[in-house]
């Protein structure tokens, strides 16, 4: 029998504690795990800028008081950030229409969180279990 193996070349899962993970929503809600808000230094607020050409969003650390900063909030339970992007993807005809993560999001050497609009996929939700109940008999 001729075998046509194909090679699985991702690797293993990385440790939540090590893994960095972002994702966008259909209301332009950017979302940072806190290993990536860690990487980014842990800031108050971030600026958002657009490389139009290669499709690529890009999110660097400042201070809360700069102009055109974005606020990163702190949601009531978890270890993520959330960035609320709508002027930013209106103004660059950002359209997102369901939640997607970036497969590998990077920060550069300038300390510039790198997430590629090209390189996403789909998150895809789980369906909620549904509990099967037998009828009761009344006796």
């Amino acid at each position: 029998m001729i075998c046509h193996w194909e090679e699985y070349d991702l690797g293993p899962t990385q440790a939540r504690t090590e893994r960095i993970h972002a994702t966008i929503n259909r209301k332009n809600t950017i979302l940072i795990n806190g290993n990536l808000h860690t990487r980014l230094g842990n800031p108050e607020a971030v600026k958002l800028l657009f490389d139009r050409v290669n499709s690529v969003i890009g999110i660097v650390a400042v201070p809360a008081t700069m102009a055109n900063s974005f606020p990163v909030t702190v949601p009531a339970a978890g270890r993520h950030r959330l960035i609320r992007a709508t002027p930013f993807c209106r103004h660059f005809g950002i359209s997102i229409d369901c939640t997607t993560y970036f497969r590998d999001p990077e920060i550069d050497e300038k300390g510039i969180l790198r997430l590629n609009l090209k390189n996403t996929a789909m998150v895809r939700r789980r369906p909620l279990s549904r509990k099967r109940h037998s009828p009761t008999t009344a006796g």
